[in-house]
């Protein structure tokens, strides 16, 4: 399989298409482990059609799938790395994961 930084965008879309049909069979099939990697890689994959300069540096983000804000230090490639609320221990979040909050609401 070709890396997903070298794949053009029509490429990329087939890629997402062929991993969202999997993800659906694994359900189906009841494969949680197997899920769960075919989710990260469902998520590495959108990342690389994020334009990085569309997330901002030192704001927080709702994540797929979680209930807790992200604050986004800095990116490197289709990752954001920052901390989560409440947490000083710095991690790595898909680009794709991040959904902007209301960071004046959030305040």
């Amino acid at each position: 399989m070709k890396s997903y930084s070298k794949m053009d965008r029509s490429t990329l879309l087939e890629e997402i298409k062929q991993l969202k049909h999997d993800l659906t069979k694994t359900k189906e099939n009841g494969h949680d482990f197997q899920e769960s990697v075919l989710t990260q890689q469902l998520r590495i994959a959108r990342s690389y059609l994020v334009d990085p300069q569309s997330i901002t540096l030192n704001k927080r983000y709702a994540v797929e799938d979680s209930s807790h804000l992200f604050h986004v230090l800095y990116l490197n490639g289709v990752m954001a790395w920052g901390k989560w609320e409440g947490s000083n221990e710095t991690c790595a979040i898909p680009l794709s994961s991040l959904i902007l909050v209301d960071n004046e609401a959030a305040q």
